[in-house]
């Protein structure tokens, strides 16, 4: 119905809000479940975490403005339109001649908010928005209402086709969206104040809980897990699919009991003489003062998890220890009410995936490094084969294009649209800078023509060559520029004359800085144990930069203080009608030119 809006003929509209009014029936009567017209709003071109996280009573008032919309446009009766057929196939092709097509302008303003305007316009004009290829006046718009305008312009518009969507290029919106998706996912987006700080606790609060939980499973508090070590682990790939990759918290193992051993099935008897078993580990902190993955929200979900055990861990909670509950993915609603996000609960799933296991331990904790509750939640086979196909479908429609042999099937405008029309992206990275990551990406993966026998290298490391070289060959330069921005000399007369001056006498801070403290130090390096970065780490900590900076501040005052005094002592010595210089010239001068008798 959305498609058919853009450019509708008369009777067209009437078809279309015949369905909205059965639409509007069955908001009215409650017969719409929230899946369904979430599914609603995202194709209206509402974003989709949106849609999700909006009340009941908030989507149906988005559809009856939407639905308002159409049914406004409506006549009765219906307009005959046999009599304006065209006898040319080409004509009839053109629908802005027919007289029967009427305006009807999508409610932008009214359902999306100024992201999703923004998105849409992307979608919509494609490369046009880049190059300036835009129907009308307005080519460059970056204001909402600009946008909206922009959008009622090419919803009017039969002549005017998106350069990446013209006949010359093969338009597939599946792997479009695919390729969206993955595009807008390939740089991790940069954290701030309140969430950078949250990251950080999380990422230190994990060793905390894996060791609490290690603990707990020794002493028999958690169910089923009697665990001999838990490692941490990095990135990890399946091993049948390379486009499949995980980075899991942690993995547990454990000894296998009898009703392991007779789980084995035909097909994995190898695993039969396997005693060792394993599963994976997922912590999560949860701090903060609002609802969504807030401590507040933990502590509800803690006291289901006590309800659901009895009135033994009402009793545990009350001492402040944690409680474990084992759970099943066939019980959906339960697990939907643990763990209500549906990112962290697809997370959980893609660890037991890639590893090849059944189970996953889902740790909450409280900022102080306390575990609160756990989830020890079993996958059913059927659940993870799906899953599987579902990957497998998304690697067949998109995803292959970035792991082929070669990447000219690579549709380039459209990466280059999705970098232009993130706000967050388009500030730091251009297209070079995601075809350098891919290709280096492709050069880590097992099956490159390279054959790389190592592990995938970290993210950090991957650099091209060009830049690897110059960080090679450029010296300390950042560790001179990192100590003189800790100390940034003040200048009273700044000009590029000062400014070059103050360097100079920064670089030879810096130079008798390491000097000193290579001087300074008291304990001899152990060539055995330490290295350079323990050695410099070591004196920094003992003479800091700005402690020498100090130093030398004091020291060349104390220098020139004495330089002025000896100045004084040795003025005081000269004649006093010295201060006259004509007379002090006329008196002096016979002596200092009085000739030497001849030889």
């Amino acid at each position: 119905m959305v498609k058919l809006m853009r450019r509708p003929t008369q009777n067209i509209a009437n078809q279309c809000a015949d369905f909205a009014g059965q639409i509007k029936d069955a908001v009215g009567n409650g017969s719409l479940v929230d899946a369904t017209m979430q599914a609603m709003l995202v194709e209206l071109g509402i974003n989709r975490d949106r849609a999700i996280t909006t009340p009941s009573n908030k989507m149906k008032t988005l559809l009856r403005q939407w639905i308002t919309s159409i049914q406004n446009v409506r006549s009765v009766p219906d307009v005959d339109e046999n009599s304006n057929e065209e006898s040319s196939d080409e004509d009839s092709q053109d629908s802005a001649s027919s007289p029967n097509v009427i305006t009807y302008n999508f409610p932008y303003d009214k359902l999306l908010n100024a992201k999703e305007i923004e998105a849409m316009l992307v979608s919509r004009a494609g490369s046009a928005l880049r190059k300036g290829e835009l129907p009308g006046n307005l080519q460059h718009p970056t204001k909402k209402d600009q946008r909206i305008l922009v959008l009622q312009t090419i919803d009017n518009d039969a002549s005017f086709q998106p350069a990446r969507y013209s006949n010359e290029v093969d338009h597939d919106p599946l792997r479009d969206a695919i390729v969206s998706g993955i595009v807008s996912k390939a740089f991790l987006r940069p954290q701030e104040g309140k969430e950078k700080s949250a990251a950080k606790l999380g990422h230190q609060n994990e060793q905390k809980y894996l060791k609490q939980y290690f603990k707990d499973g020794k002493e028999g508090k958690v169910p089923g897990v009697k665990p001999l070590c838990i490692q941490r682990c990095g990135m990890a790939m399946h091993g049948d699919k390379s486009y499949v990759r995980d980075s899991a918290d942690a993995i547990a193992f454990e000894l296998k009991n009898d009703d392991d051993q007779a789980a084995v099935e035909d097909d994995e008897i190898e695993d039969y003489f396997d005693p060792i078993k394993s599963h994976l580990v997922e912590c999560k902190s949860r701090s903060g003062a609002g609802y969504k993955g807030s401590l507040r929200q933990a502590k509800n979900i803690r006291s289901i998890v006590a309800r659901e055990l009895g009135h033994g861990a009402i009793a545990a909670i009350a001492r402040g220890d944690p409680v474990y509950l084992e759970v099943s993915s066939s019980q959906r609603d339960l697990i939907e009410r643990l763990i209500p996000t549906n990112s962290e609960r697809i997370q959980i799933l893609h660890h037991a995936f890639t590893y090849g296991r059944n189970r996953t331990a889902f740790l909450v904790g409280d900022p102080h490094g306390t575990v609160m509750f756990g989830l020890i939640v079993t996958f059913e086979q059927d659940l993870l084969r799906d899953y599987g196909l579902l990957l497998d479908y998304l690697y067949e429609n998109g995803l292959n294009l970035f792991y082929g042999e070669t990447i000219d099937d690579l549709p380039v405008d459209l990466v280059e649209d999705i970098l232009m029309s993130d706000s967050n992206l388009k500030r730091k990275y251009t297209l070079d800078d995601f075809m350098t990551q891919l290709m280096i990406c492709r050069e880590c993966l097992p099956d490159s023509p390279s054959k790389v026998l190592h592990p995938i290298p970290e993210c950090s490391m991957n650099v091209p060559l060009d830049y690897a070289l110059w960080n090679s060959s450029k010296g300390g330069s950042d560790t001179v520029t990192r100590f003189v921005w800790n100390c940034l000399p003040v200048l009273p007369v700044k000009t590029p004359q000062t400014a070059l001056v103050a360097r100079f006498l920064m670089n030879y801070a810096v130079l008798f800085h390491r000097t000193s403290q290579s001087i300074g130090g008291t304990k001899k390096p152990d060539i055995g144990e330490d290295t350079i970065e323990s050695i410099r780490d070591r004196n920094n900590k003992r003479q800091p930069f700005h402690k020498t900076m100090s130093w030398l501040h004091s020291r060349l005052r104390q220098s020139a203080k004495e330089s002025r005094e000896r100045n004084a002592l040795s003025s005081s010595n000269i004649p006093s009608n010295a201060n006259n210089d004509e007379t002090f010239l006329q008196e002096e001068a016979p002596r200092y030119n009085r000739r030497q008798p001849d030889a």
